[in-house]
């Protein structure tokens, strides 16, 4: 089998799989919905399908919905361009045309949550994720603030955040999977327990969407 054939059917492979956990569109479709927007409903299918359907090594797909716009343009030319690789995003950034990307992005990082699913999620562990706060406060905050709108230009908001995905993030900056020396310099001395602890402050923090989180007791 060729080489550049494996790959193509590798991927298609592993796209199959992230579709069979496609996000259920009933009672979702209404007009306004971002599963009825041409340009978002693909996107969707993964970035707000439930993180439960994702078991260790793999990790949810991040949220997008309530992202900051400036960082979702910089991550779809980066991956239209190479510069950041992922075997399923490659093919769905090119999907979209680069004169409409500041507009997906804006679209996205302007939702609330209205339309999406919403999954429940195990109590936070407030231990741990006051000891992620103190943490975060010290090597964190000065650019992933708490308050999302204190962030600078293109600076992912990590506010609700599956912490799967959150875990697996700071994992690849320290084996220099993903480059940026700001990052890699922040995480690489990190422990694993204070891995678990940023993770927990910035997961159980109101943020990004699909809403994830402990149902209220009646």
């Amino acid at each position: 089998m060729r080489p550049g054939f494996a790959q193509a059917l590798a991927a298609l492979v592993a796209f199959a799989a992230f579709a069979a956990l496609a996000v259920p569109t009933a009672g979702l479709g209404a007009e306004n919905s971002p599963f009825a927007n041409k340009d978002t409903h693909y996107c969707l299918n993964c970035h707000a399908a439930d993180p439960s359907g994702f078991a260790p090594p793999r990790y949810a797909p991040p949220k997008i919905v309530g992202q900051n716009a400036a960082y979702l343009i910089a991550a779809l030319n980066d991956y239209r361009d190479g510069r950041r690789n992922h075997y399923l995003m490659q093919s769905p950034a090119e999907t979209i045309a680069r004169d409409t990307i500041a507009e997906v992005a804006e679209y996205l990082s302007k939702l609330d949550g209205t339309g999406l699913p919403e999954y429940p999620t195990a109590e936070p562990d407030l231990e741990l994720a006051a000891r992620g706060a103190e943490l975060a406060g010290h090597l964190c905050v000065e650019c992933h603030h708490a308050d999302p709108a204190r962030n600078k230009d293109a600076v992912p908001i990590l506010n609700g955040q599956h912490p799967s995905y959150l875990t697996a993030a700071i994992r690849d900056y320290r084996l220099g999977v993903r480059r940026n020396k700001r990052m890699g310099d922040a995480v690489v001395g990190l422990s694993q327990e204070e891995v678990r602890a940023i993770v927990a402050y910035y997961a159980q923090l109101d943020g990004l969407y699909p809403w994830t989180g402990p149902r209220a007791t009646p």
